[in-house]
């Protein structure tokens, strides 16, 4: 089986999500409501390089997350609060490079977000969980293989179907092998 970057992705993203809201206690950052927390961002996931920057990222209500998006200033307030305008500055500079990560860089992100956060029992964290260690072991196994983004043209409207046959992709012709 092959194993996506964006899959990996979405695994760290879970356990980076769930490890910020428990250090916060489920609580905004911003209004101190307990009402639907998410992982709100200081500067977007966009910016790869801050992605899992822990002093990127606080517990925020739904509501502050998206008012975040139009109106920066609470969120900036709280940080400057915390933390000084030089860390800020810094979290900037880091944020605007780019850089472009590959699949063991998110899941080492996930294995150590995966560690660091308390264990839960509910059905969304038990699949995570899963899918993580499966992709651990098949990597660690040397089974990674990596997906080709392209495909060349002759191949492009075929597939295979559960018989091994050449099915074009618009409608149900058979396709020659050639």
């Amino acid at each position: 089986m092959k194993i996506k970057i964006k899959t990996m992705k979405e695994i760290a993203d879970y356990f980076f999500a769930l490890y910020i809201k428990q250090r916060d206690n489920f609580t905004c950052v911003i209004c101190g409501s307990k009402a639907k927390p998410q992982c709100g961002h200081l500067f977007s996931r966009q910016y790869i390089n801050t992605r899992y920057d822990e002093s990127n990222a606080f517990c925020q209500c739904a509501t502050c997350n998206i008012l975040h998006k139009y109106n920066q200033y609470p969120y900036f307030k709280f940080f400057l609060e915390k933390f000084s305008k030089n860390k800020l500055d810094n979290l900037y500079k880091s944020a605007i490079i780019k850089l472009k990560w590959d699949i063991n860089f998110y899941l080492g992100k996930a294995l150590y977000y995966y560690n660091k956060c308390d264990k839960i029992n509910n059905d969304r964290f038990l699949f995570f969980e899963r899918r993580l260690n499966k992709y651990d072991k098949q990597i660690k196994n040397g089974g990674y293989e990596r997906i080709p983004k392209k495909v060349s043209v002759k191949k492009q409207n075929k597939r295979e179907d559960k018989k091994g046959n050449l099915v074009c992709r618009k409608g149900n012709k058979k396709a020659s092998k050639y």
